[in-house]
């Protein structure tokens, strides 16, 4: 695997003292005094992000901040202050309309960032650790991340090799890949958001994407526009996994345009093989067309265009890595199969399985779960009697809550215990949506099911 050298000397190098009228003042706490605000690490369209200190684990962490600072908006624009007495954001001209409106945005920002690190792999530079809400907005604690990201390397004016370009393009797409197989779209990439570290390139996800929701930025600085889409920018533009696929044609122009001293992106072309420029040329201007319909449609194409081995015959090479995870999957199916034949009965927590968890537009497969429901998905109950839902938990596992959903009546909350595994509830006749939520290893998993009431 290509690894890019002196990624710790570039971070270093290029770490400056970000300062913000709107950023909370250092020493402030968090989360009923849990965390302290160290300094401002850097400021997006709609957040900051603070280094902070976990007082209850002695860590530092990176805590992001819901702070939309231009007028922002869904269905109508909503614009934002701190209060600098009180730090509370405070949003200007409220109305009931406005309030809710601003609240489900809070609740997008978390359960986005709980879905997304679940689609993460490997070992991910921004790793949730906590959620929460505080100063009339939301928070999302994650690991303190010591490695650069790709725009450290373009201020300090990095020449990147052909060899690093192809690794990084591949790297890039990869990433962007899972979110699209789901229907997700970032919407925010751009060389603040991509981090370096040894062996692996991560685009940070946490609050930034968008599940195929038409969100419109506006007022937007001169470096985030760069890589937005003409889509976000212009009225009844059109939203889809298009719109990423333009800014990572923009980012690949940014590290061609920095392979030479000129950091222009056509003498750039020029030092790379004649293959590579075709491949890069092509990929570059199918990716930033004004019109969204002339563009790739998603980093699924942008990734067979990467994987062509020949210009003249167009072949398409079969990555090693899919390969073996068909092998892999044949010879689990195979086991699998000869193992339930040979046993009549199957406990819990004598086996492992494999069950597939519901995420927007998309699903997760997880292996050999800690906590998940026994009582089966849209089973039906009399509305004559309690109905009892029961899960299992292991050891592992702190149960915290259930949230009842449903049409009518909203949402309820139903406090729960660690050693709780099943609650008997009374329920009107209806479809609900319940979801059990459960940590694990400091992170904030749920386990969701849906029941049917009748009478």
């Amino acid at each position: 695997m290509f690894i890019l050298q002196g990624l710790e000397a570039v971070k270093a190098q290029n770490r400056k003292d970000i300062k913000h009228p709107d950023a909370l003042p250092a020493d402030t706490m968090l989360c009923d005094n849990r965390y302290s605000v160290i300094s401002l690490e850097d400021v997006s369209d709609r957040a900051f992000l603070y280094k902070a200190y976990d007082t209850v684990k002695d860590r530092y962490v990176c805590i992001k901040e819901f702070f939309p600072k231009d007028a922002f908006g869904i269905q109508e624009e909503l614009y934002f202050v701190r209060n600098l007495e009180t730090h509370f954001v405070e949003m200007k001209a409220p109305n009931q309309y406005k309030s809710k409106q601003f609240k489900n945005l809070i609740d997008g920002f978390v359960e986005e960032a709980k879905y997304l690190e679940k689609i993460s792999y490997g070992d991910p530079v921004l790793r949730i650790l906590d959620a929460f809400e505080d100063y009339g907005t939301a928070y999302i604690v994650s690991n303190y991340n010591q490695w650069p990201s790709l725009q450290d390397f373009l201020d300090i004016k990095y020449r990147f090799s052909g060899d690093e370009l192809e690794w990084m393009a591949n790297q890039l797409v990869d990433s962007i890949m899972r979110f699209h197989k789901r229907k997700i779209i970032h919407r925010n990439i751009n060389p603040k958001n991509i981090y370096l570290k040894p062996g692996q390139l991560i685009v940070d996800s946490i609050g930034t994407c968008d599940f195929l929701q038409d969100i419109k930025l506006y007022d937007n600085n001169d470096y985030q526009s760069k890589y937005h889409a003409p889509e976000i920018l212009i009225h009844n533009g059109v939203i889809g996994t298009w719109t990423d696929v333009y800014a990572i044609g923009k980012v690949l122009i940014d590290i061609i345009s920095m392979m030479t001293e000129s950091e222009d992106y056509f003498t750039g072309l020029e030092t790379l093989s004649e293959l590579r420029q075709k491949k890069f040329e092509t990929i570059v201007k199918h990716s930033i067309a004004f019109n969204h319909k002339e563009r790739l449609i998603d980093a699924i194409a942008v990734k067979k265009e990467l994987m062509y081995e020949k210009d003249t015959e167009r072949t398409f090479k079969t990555p090693k890595s899919m390969i073996a995870a068909i092998a892999m999957i044949s010879f689990l199916s195979c086991a699998l199969l000869i193992w339930q034949y040979q046993n009549d009965t199957m406990m819990a927590n004598d086996y492992y399985f494999f069950e597939e968890e519901e995420v927007p537009l998309g699903s997760v497969s997880i292996d050999k779960k800690e906590c998940y429901f026994i009582t089966k998905d849209f089973q039906s109950f009399e509305a004559s009697e309690q109905q009892l839902i029961t899960w299992f938990a292991s050891g592992r596992v702190s149960v915290s809550h259930m949230e009842i959903s449903d049409d009518k009546n909203g949402t309820e909350i139903v406090e729960l215990s660690d050693s709780d595994t099943e609650k008997a509830l009374d329920l009107s006749p209806g479809k609900y949506q319940i979801k059990l939520y459960y940590k694990l290893n400091d992170e904030v998993l749920l386990e969701i099911i849906h029941i049917e009431i009748i009478e």
